[in-house]
């Protein structure tokens, strides 16, 4: 198996996280306040979804120095966030090929997919035999479930 995490870039793949984290000294409420101006957030439920503990993207398909300048501008204001460089990877061998959907495989070709109904008929399914119960634990024990 190998993963190669040394794809050639885009001069655009960065992205920019908050998970509504204040710089030690700064109050949480200061803060939802300045990112409320920043980014002109004009509703509550705007706010409570930057500010719900989940890292949210603030901004995707950046470059390093824009993602940069929101750091700076977050910071700013008293927040923490980060910089993310989306990462591909490309999977090889027996790894790559339980990842590819079946319709995807050499193995599969157009000529052996049909929308027409099955022919042949499924086995007849019977259920198992319910167990005389005397008490719960004794059909713990007669259901094999302890």
């Amino acid at each position: 198996m190998t993963i190669d995490f040394s794809l050639p870039s885009s001069p655009t793949d960065f992205k920019v996280v908050f998970w509504g984290q204040a710089n030690h000294g700064v109050e949480r409420s200061d803060l939802a306040q300045g990112f409320a101006k920043l980014f002109k957030l004009r509703s509550n439920e705007q706010l409570k979804r930057f500010f719900s503990g989940r890292v949210v993207v603030l901004k995707s398909g950046l470059t390093e120095p824009q993602a940069r300048a929101y750091v700076r501008a977050i910071e700013a204001i008293g927040g923490l966030c980060r910089i993310e460089k989306n990462q591909l990877v490309r999977l090889e061998g027996e790894l790559a090929r339980r990842q590819k959907p079946s319709f995807m495989r050499a193995s599969l070709s157009a000529d052996q997919m049909s929308l027409a109904p099955i022919e042949h008929q499924l086995p007849e399914v019977k259920p198992a035999p319910k167990a005389e119960r005397r008490s719960m634990f004794e059909a713990r024990e007669v259901n094999g479930h302890f």
